[in-house]
């Protein structure tokens, strides 16, 4: 079964053996940062798998831009249910800036760790999460 996290911003969708571990609890605030799913399919050595999209498409590293604290934080706000009413609820986020992602994938690329691929026409690229994740953050650090 697909089990899907609860955040009216940023909700993931996870199928297989740790769907619920991955998709349970996921924080208002900083929807893709360590108390998200991106931070536990880190902590499960998981893999990403783009296909055909750029870099500008890998969520996973905004986890790289919030442990680089590369972003302004910013207040957000959003519709949810609580206590079975429709309540507005304010939180804290990162203003994030995926443009930089094109340039972070293109650098993590000539590591030589990204396997290239295609299904049918879709041009594909497989990483180990932990890997780009950590790779991205060193260049937001490096960047700031």
């Amino acid at each position: 079964n697909v089990v899907r996290s609860n955040h009216p911003l940023g909700s993931f969708a996870a199928w297989g053996k740790h769907a619920v571990e991955i998709t349970m609890n996921h924080s208002l605030s900083m929807s893709f940062g360590e108390e998200s799913p991106l931070r536990k399919i880190y902590d499960l050595d998981g893999y990403v798998l783009l296909i055909g999209v750029g870099y500008d498409s890998n969520t996973s590293v905004h986890l790289s831009e919030v442990r680089s604290g590369a972003c302004e934080l910013i207040q957000v706000g959003a519709p949810i249910i609580e206590n079975g009413e429709r309540v507005w609820k304010e939180f804290v986020e990162m203003d994030y800036e995926s443009e930089k992602f094109v340039e972070i994938g293109v650098e993590f690329e000539r590591k030589g760790t990204v396997k290239n691929g295609k299904i049918g026409n879709a041009t594909c690229r497989l990483m180990k999460q932990r890997d780009i994740v950590d790779f991205g953050t060193e260049w937001f650090r490096k960047k700031n």
